[in-house]
């Protein structure tokens, strides 16, 4: 079901376009059939989705250290990283190289330290980092909540179009040089699009 719902979602990208999606979705297979589209993926992995590689268990690497299996191909890397947590992840177009230096919060020297990342890590969490950001929008005003998965489902792509609206909103206000305090915050834009509603339901009459 994952892998079908990313081809589904690819069918009008150009040729050279790279996705990024997270492990749910991703497997090896997928990310050949990707590939033969001429579209490049990167995706963290679950291990039990992995066939014909020996993974180091994470519990014997250190924070920072990492190791890379590169397919005979070329065309196909599985990185394993390790930070607080182990990370797996395989990519059509990014592989170690070349690794950069995160600051990561230690708890046993109770302090930040420098910790060694490959680039794919690097160019995920950059990459991901719009629908995370998005979704943490979504959370902070949503409309109401429900068990009624029906009823959710509509709520979430009511709030979805709300957010991505006052992106676009607050894109067109940089564009036209409007002051960031003349700028509609996430909550105030909400209310704007909400109010006609209210006001409505105050207007309706009251049934006896």
């Amino acid at each position: 079901l994952g892998p079908s719902v990313i081809l589904r979602l690819a069918e009008n990208l150009l040729q050279g376009s790279r996705l990024y999606f997270d492990m749910y979705f991703t497997t090896l297979p997928l990310l050949d059939v990707l590939s033969s589209k001429g579209l490049e993926a990167t995706g963290t992995l679950m291990k039990n989705r992995i066939k014909g590689i020996n993974l180091t268990d994470e519990r014997k690497l250190k924070r920072g250290e990492m190791e890379e299996f590169c397919r005979e191909d070329n065309k196909l890397v599985v990185v394993q990283w390790k930070d607080s947590k182990g990370v797996t992840i395989a990519s059509t177009c990014t592989g170690c190289e070349s690794v950069e230096n995160v600051r990561r919060w230690s708890k046993t020297e109770k302090e930040y330290i420098t910790v060694p990342c490959p680039a794919i890590i690097c160019r995920y969490n950059q990459c991901m980092g719009g629908v995370d950001v998005c979704d943490q929008m979504m959370e902070a005003y949503r409309t109401f909540k429900t068990r009624k998965w029906t009823l959710k489902v509509i709520i979430h792509m009511v709030d979805l179009v709300c957010v991505n609206s006052w992106l676009q909103y607050r894109g067109d206000c940089r564009s036209n040089g409007v002051l960031k305090k003349d700028t509609l915050d996430l909550l105030e834009f909400e209310w704007q699009l909400e109010k006609p509603w209210f006001r409505h339901q105050m207007e309706r009459p009251m049934k006896k």
